[in-house]
């Protein structure tokens, strides 16, 4: 099972004292996943389904949160507007989904026109570092990381630990991470269950200690790219391709940084895509209960 190896491969210490209890849920769970036809209980599922929608009312930011996240936000902005030419900032990744939680970092691109070489996006971020200085009032550490594959300022707090303290990730001309946002946010949308299982998913693989890109394990946006695989191959599908629509109804090319990045956005077009894809299964009805345990033995299968 994917899950039951990353966690052998990243916490081999923990593995080897796992509990008896956790062992009889591994081949629980291993006879489970084989079989095609077994069906967890409904009252199960729905208990389940209760669960993870209190888990997302859990980690909604507050409001204080949400009001530190739209202030460095507007620091990050005047810093780009004071050093690059018709500069915006945008958040992307989960900040700009909704599916941002407390203790997250942020995602800020400024976009300036004419920034698109690695050269010119450092140099622009040693602009925006500059003005940082000024404006973060002794409060932020930056710390260059130019080397990446995307350049990228951090703008860490001193003390972390205060209330409202926030650490983000800027880059310049990021466009393909931007747009790769819009797209996620448009899926996040067809269908509410849709953000709860991604919430939880998310939460799932954190607390796990395989949500970390940089140490070989998922990425967020892998694990969102994995969610709407699974939805899209459900029989009676939650989500159409909104890339293939796109090139269907001949929408026109969006190509930035080498890559076609247009997909559909209407709504009129994205439903009946999916009734045409649901057919005589009609409107799929799970539960998002029943829709994680499906996510889970859909990559937990091992043939």
């Amino acid at each position: 099972m994917v899950a039951w190896r990353l966690a052998r491969r990243h916490g081999a210490r923990a593995w080897r004292c796992v509990s008896g209890e956790a062992q009889r849920l591994e081949e629980h769970w291993r006879l489970f996943s084989r079989c095609q036809t077994a069906s967890a209980p409904v009252e199960s599922l729905e208990a389940l389904s209760t669960e993870l929608h209190g888990l997302v009312q859990r980690t909604q930011p507050t409001a204080e949160q949400e009001a530190a996240k739209d202030a460095l936000l507007r620091q990050v902005q005047q810093a780009g507007q004071e050093s690059l030419d018709g500069c915006q900032a945008e958040l992307f990744g989960s900040a700009a989904t909704k599916q941002w939680m407390p203790g997250s970092d942020l995602d800020i691109c400024l976009l300036a026109p004419g920034m698109t070489a690695k050269a010119s996006q450092v140099r622009g971020l040693r602009k925006v570092a500059s003005a940082l200085r000024q404006l973060g009032g002794g409060t932020h550490n930056i710390q260059p990381r130019f080397h990446a594959q995307m350049p990228i300022l951090r703008w860490a707090p001193r003390r972390p630990d205060r209330a409202g303290a926030l650490a983000c990730d800027i880059s310049v001309g990021n466009v393909l991470a931007v747009a790769n946002t819009r797209l996620i946010a448009t899926y996040l949308e067809i269908d509410q269950r849709v953000p709860v299982l991604l919430r939880a998913i998310k939460v799932w693989a954190k607390k796990r200690g395989i949500n970390n890109r940089q140490r070989g394990s998922f990425s967020s946006f892998a694990l969102t790219l994995m969610l709407i695989h699974v939805l899209q191959a459900r029989p009676s599908p939650l989500l159409p391709s909104l890339q293939d629509l796109a090139i269907q109804h001949e929408l026109p090319p969006l190509f930035l940084q080498g890559a076609d990045c247009r997909y559909c956005s209407d709504s009129e077009l994205i439903s009946g895509a999916l009734l045409k894809l649901q057919g005589d299964h009609g409107t799929n009805q799970e539960c998002v209960g029943a829709l994680l345990l499906e996510f889970f033995r859909y990559f937990g299968w091992d043939e």
